[in-house]
């Protein structure tokens, strides 16, 4: 069942830093001229509210170009516009890439029923690229978006204001919908920790997969690539995507953990799907 929903007009705001211009008369610890003696107290920002959303990437799997994604911080007041302004700034994981000019922007983003309506810059038109290349730019798009709207959602795409028609080998005609995700997503994603991230110990490991028998091996490496700890996960059902989650217990230092398909071929045939992050356990 579509969900059926007003229509909502967001604007991606970004919020910064007040610079104090050269010369000014104001900010913190300038003195007044009009009170001597006293200073102008600085004034915080407050805090915008965040909550995770996921965020999809490319990565040139043994599949192909397929998506990635990352678990993500975006505003709580505007969660999808956040989140396509996330996807278009980059990923944080090196083993992943965004195609998206880097100038590309959010203009705004409109839901009425179960279609939304993206609205992107003019310099977010691609250039010289492959139509494969387009193909999995527009999927990226589609699944970050639905990921906040619901699975079953469409998007349609506007640049500077305009629908977009022909997009590569695809006819952006109104709405595009999610692909079957064994053909679009690669077969082992985590999800948490993100790339780069530093934890405290026990370190839950999370992600999805869809991967034979709902079998997952991994192993944790230290920084010297030396390997510390092995074992399997499992996921809900096999062949289909399903969530995953194991912890384990590490001293302070630098890791990585590696989650793969389990290799039934032997080597042959079909390569094993992996995915990899690197992380550091705080002390």
């Amino acid at each position: 069942m579509h969900r059926v929903l007003v229509a909502v007009v967001s604007v991606v705001v970004l919020a910064g830093c007040a610079l104090v211009p050269p010369g000014s008369t104001s900010g913190p610890g300038v003195t007044s001229p009009g009170a001597p003696g006293t200073s102008v107290e600085p004034t915080s920002t407050p805090a915008v509210p965040t909550e995770a959303a996921l965020v999809y990437f490319v990565r040139d799997s043994t599949g192909g170009l397929r998506l990635g994604r990352e678990e993500r911080q975006v505003p709580a007041a505007d969660p999808v516009a956040g989140a396509v302004q996330t996807m278009l700034a980059g990923p944080v994981d090196p083993d992943y890439t965004n195609p998206w000019p880097s100038t590309a922007a959010v203009i705004g983003v409109a839901t009425s029923g179960d279609v939304t309506t993206v609205n992107l810059n003019a310099d977010a038109w691609p250039t010289g690229l492959d139509a494969r290349t387009m193909h999995a730019m527009a999927d990226q798009l589609v699944w970050t978006v639905t990921e906040q709207t619901g699975a079953d959602g469409a998007v349609a795409l506007q640049i500077d204001g305009r629908p977009v028609g022909d997009w590569g080998d695809l006819t952006w005609s109104g709405n595009l919908r999610r692909a079957d995700p064994l053909a679009t997503r690669v077969l082992v994603s985590i999800d948490s920790p993100v790339d780069g991230a530093t934890v405290a110990s026990p370190v839950t490991i999370s992600g999805d997969a869809a991967v034979y028998e709902a079998v997952l091996p991994w192993r944790v490496l230290d920084a010297a690539g030396a390997e510390v700890q092995t074992g399997s996960a499992r996921t809900a059902m096999g062949q289909e995507f399903a969530d995953y989650a194991f912890t384990v217990t590490l001293p302070p230092g630098e890791y990585t953990v590696e989650i793969r398909e389990d290799d039934v071929g032997d080597g042959e045939g079909h390569q094993p799907d992996v995915d990899t992050r690197a992380f550091t356990v705080s002390g």
